[in-house]
């Protein structure tokens, strides 16, 4: 898919015409103020449609093929995981270093499961590009000996299904097979809807 149809799929998801061949950002807001203003508002709408979205969600990534997992809890999100990789005869893992799954104490769930789990993780204080394409090349490596890569997520565009993850140090990106991410602005009891979604 390229960009234009990626666009265009968004663009009828939100019911909106094709977005233009070009934009004038400069001309589009004016001022810093106006932005942040049009962002609140969009974060507020976000808040209010926040049930529907993460059906939206749901119905992506079923489409796009996953198999969709909702946990209401981060402490769910262990549970989920365990329940996944035990159906899938998985023993052995390695995971980003994603925040997202350190709070949900992925290592020690999985463990008392029987699940060994490794946390892989690029060092940003690499000295040189060398050591560093060392470190990616060890990561990929890593991968090709493992049952299954486990990934976090920042955002989830619901429309689409797309994962969103900011890049950063320690956030290795790898192919996965189970990936989480949370709706924060969702109405369960710890206000998170936590998706586990698997190949």
């Amino acid at each position: 898919m390229d960009r234009s149809e990626f666009i265009g799929m968004v663009s009828a998801s939100l019911g909106r015409p094709a977005a233009p061949k070009s934009v004038n950002f400069d001309s589009r807001y004016g001022e810093l103020a106006d932005a942040t203003d049009l962002a609140d508002a969009v974060r507020a709408e976000a808040r209010r449609n926040s049930a529907e979205l993460s059906d939206a969600a749901a119905v992506a990534l079923t489409e796009a093929g996953w198999q969709v997992h909702r946990a209401t809890t981060v402490e769910d999100v262990g549970d989920v995981l365990t329940r996944v990789c035990a159906e899938s005869d998985i023993a052995n893992a390695v995971r980003t270093d994603h925040s997202i799954l350190a709070s949900a104490n992925v290592d020690a769930v999985l463990s008392r499961a029987g699940v060994k789990c490794d946390v892989t993780r690029l060092q940003a204080t690499a000295s040189d590009e060398a050591e560093r394409r060392d470190q990616i090349e060890s990561a990929k490596q890593r991968m090709f000996e493992v049952d299954a890569g486990i990934t976090g997520g920042d955002y989830l565009i619901a429309e689409t299904g797309t994962l969103v993850m900011y890049p950063g140090s320690g956030v290795a990106r790898f192919p996965v097979a189970m990936s989480t991410c949370s709706n924060k602005n969702s109405s369960s009891s710890d206000g998170s809807t936590w998706f586990v979604w698997t190949t």
